[in-house]
């Protein structure tokens, strides 16, 4: 490989190494994430510095007689690999989805068969516990288990399955 080529390798290296450090240190990163890219920039670095090893990687232990296509096969396993990975996140995050709008169907239907709200038990709502919307404050209390709003009102809510409607709060 060329010194050119080398240099290049390197200086693209730091740029990335510095651009994910500094994504680490805003917090723009999940930990796991940033051991990934960290991972991917010293392997941009290693390209260069440790060329002679490459080269007796492919010669020695797998018989390719150009280092540039071991170079080619890792990056390309290595998309790959992350490829995966991606594509098995959005298909659990799909499937939260999902499983959370037929937990807010369930919840809007129940709020429906509630009806209105009486304008008295309006007036009795603290401002506290009033949502703010656009800098407007709401005639509706907060729906939330934990303040005693509509969801409490003596409803059972173990027909609600998922993450955080396994039992109704002990304040209902």
């Amino acid at each position: 490989m060329g010194l050119k080529i080398k240099l290049i390798a390197f200086v693209l290296g730091l740029v990335f190494f510095g651009v994910v450090l500094r994504s680490v240190r805003q917090n723009s990163f999940r930990p796991l994430y940033a051991v990934l890219w960290l991972s991917l920039s010293g392997f941009l670095l290693s390209i260069a510095i440790f060329e002679p090893f490459y080269k007796w990687f492919a010669t020695s232990v797998i018989g390719i007689n150009d280092a540039r296509h071991v170079i080619y096969i890792a990056v390309i396993s290595f998309l790959l690999v992350y490829n995966l990975y991606l594509t098995a996140t959005v298909s659990r995050m799909s499937n939260q989805i999902r499983h959370l709008i037929s937990a807010v169907a369930i919840l809007e239907s129940k709020l429906q068969r509630l009806g209105p709200l009486p304008q008295a038990a309006n007036s009795e709502v603290p401002p506290s516990n009033r949502s703010s919307v656009s800098g407007q404050e709401s005639d509706v209390p907060s729906s939330s288990p934990d303040s005693g709003g509509p969801l409490c009102a003596g409803r059972d809510h173990s027909g609600i399955k998922g993450p955080g409607f396994a039992h109704a709060p002990d304040n209902c």
